[in-house]
């Protein structure tokens, strides 16, 4: 299926040939990956929300009318999700400059004068610049110069009038044309991008950054969506930052003080493997692990919507999963707390 053209290939997984379907996800994954990474800034939250456009696929592929749209529609929902990311936790995220988020800055290369200026070096400045700026302007930035959607395409993804898609973009433009402006003034350099249309620099950066983004492809249980799937990722930086919002965290009964972590994260790790999780049976899995069981949680149900959907025998089955992670307490819980998926859950039982 390597070779077949995409629509066809979008007709077979219409037509609920699985096979179809991971050859798709495997021909996007990168592209959804990357524009996540870039309107998040992290890989943690890349990653979420990468899942989730991929379960959303999954689910709504047939009622997709144009299959060649497809690249348009995929683009639409990965903006919607990282939308939908920043609503639930814009309370909850904690700034770049954060102690636990400075034990994995990556040292940058020093920039020097345009006599001896290398195009990585203009592109690594542009890559933190739009790291730095406002994630409304970087949002649709990306939406705009990387995924290729139109005004009202963003705009209809994002659920804002077509107006504040362009307002935003004006915006973003300018931010980042001040934040070059005053380096070169600060620094006394100038950069080769300082003379060419910020449009055509961004498509190129873009370009550019894609192309030497070496990603690895999980595989996508979609055959059975309610059945654990285990993630490499564990315990990123930016998961304990998030659980770290509220300033303590909970594990064991115990208060863990963020002025006693220091600039170490494993220290929470450390203490949350220090104690016995389940195991509990779900979907024919054991489940040993509150990351496992969170991610299990979350993949459940994404909002109100989906828990009211739901029957009671699935509720019922799940429920010694949810009580179990909010017995051992912990960063992981603290997470699902903070996304509201608790309330849900317990509104549903009534509790």
């Amino acid at each position: 299926m390597s070779d077949m053209i995409l629509e066809d290939l979008i007709e077979l997984v219409k037509q609920g040939n699985e096979q179809a379907f991971q050859e798709l996800y495997r021909r996007f994954y990168k592209k959804v990956y990357y524009a996540a990474l870039k309107i998040t800034g992290n890989q943690a939250d890349a990653k979420d929300i990468t899942q989730e456009t991929f379960i959303q696929v999954h689910k709504s592929i047939t009622s997709l009318n144009d299959n060649a749209l497809f690249v348009q529609w995929v683009n639409r929902i990965v903006g919607s999700k990282a939308s939908d990311l920043f609503r639930k936790n814009k309370t909850t995220i904690l700034p770049k400059d954060h102690v636990l988020f400075q034990t994995k800055q990556e040292e940058r290369k020093a920039f020097i004068p345009e006599a001896s200026l290398h195009f990585n070096s203009d592109h690594e400045l542009l890559d933190y610049f739009m790291s730095t700026i406002d994630e409304r302007y970087r949002t649709v930035l990306v939406m705009r110069y990387f995924s290729e959607l139109s005004i009202a395409e963003i705009a209809q993804a994002l659920n804002i009038p077509d107006g504040t898609v362009k307002t935003r973009l004006k915006r973003g433009r300018e931010v980042l044309k001040d934040l070059i402006s005053s380096y070169q003034n600060r620094e006394d350099v100038k950069l080769n991008f300082k003379s060419a249309d910020l449009t055509a620099v961004l498509s190129g950066y873009f370009l550019y950054d894609y192309a030497n983004t070496k990603v690895t492809i999980p595989f996508f249980q979609s055959w059975k969506m309610n059945v654990p799937r285990f993630r490499s990722l564990r315990f990123s930086t930016v998961s304990v930052c998030v659980a770290l919002s509220a300033v303590i965290v909970f594990c064991g009964g115990k208060i863990l003080q963020l002025s006693n972590i220091g600039n170490d994260a494993s220290t929470v790790y450390e203490i949350e493997k220090s104690q016995k999780f389940g195991p509990v049976a779900y979907a024919g899995a054991s489940l040993t692990n509150p990351e496992d069981a969170y991610y299990t949680l979350t993949l459940f149900a994404h909002c109100e919507k989906e828990m009211k959907e739901k029957e009671l025998a699935d509720l019922l089955a799940i429920k010694p999963l949810y009580e179990e992670l909010k017995r051992y307490q912990g960063v992981y819980w603290q997470m699902l707390r903070y996304r509201g998926w608790d309330t849900e859950f317990e509104q549903c039982f009534g509790e």
